[in-house]
């Protein structure tokens, strides 16, 4: 994808060697493989550095999606699609189709970093390729895991 984060991946690779891995991280990197890549809803870059898998899409934060932009419209009252990036979408669903992540990371129900206003439901287009193409893993599926993070697994291309 990006040859900036492919160094910037070995980099923390390297980091991470010695320190303990997320639940959600070791999850992906025993139940993927090298070549598969992975997309998280919200604004968690760190899984996918430590489950050493690609994102499917240029956007390893969802700020240009949603508009958040941190420490100033985060608040669950402030409407932030004044501040999403034109042409975003359209790049995201390009890459999703073309990438085809094995497992989507929903951070949302978890309220990571304030993502909790910003429901992949609220996302007609994203809400679709999850119906499609998705199921709820069933070992993280929203409440049974204590980070509360939410992982689908694709089926079918």
């Amino acid at each position: 994808l990006l040859p900036s984060f492919r160094i910037s991946l070995d980099y923390h690779k390297y980091m991470f060697t010695k320190k303990q891995i997320h639940p959600v991280s070791e999850y992906i990197f025993k139940n993927s493989s090298s070549t598969d890549t992975i997309f998280v809803w919200g604004f968690a870059d760190y899984y996918y550095v430590e489950s050493q898998r690609m994102p499917a899409s240029r956007y390893n934060y969802c700020n240009f999606l949603t508009g958040m932009i941190c420490w100033t419209n985060h608040h669950p009252r402030i409407n932030t699609d004044y501040a999403i990036i034109p042409g975003a979408w359209e790049h995201f669903l390009r890459e999703m189709e073309e990438n085809k992540p094995k497992f989507i990371v929903d951070t949302s129900p978890a309220n990571l970093w304030n993502f909790g206003k910003y429901p992949m439901s609220r996302y007609p287009a994203l809400s679709k390729i999850i119906k499609d193409y998705y199921i709820l893993d069933p070992y993280f599926s929203g409440n049974k895991h204590p980070n509360n993070v939410t992982i689908y697994v694709r089926t079918s291309n």
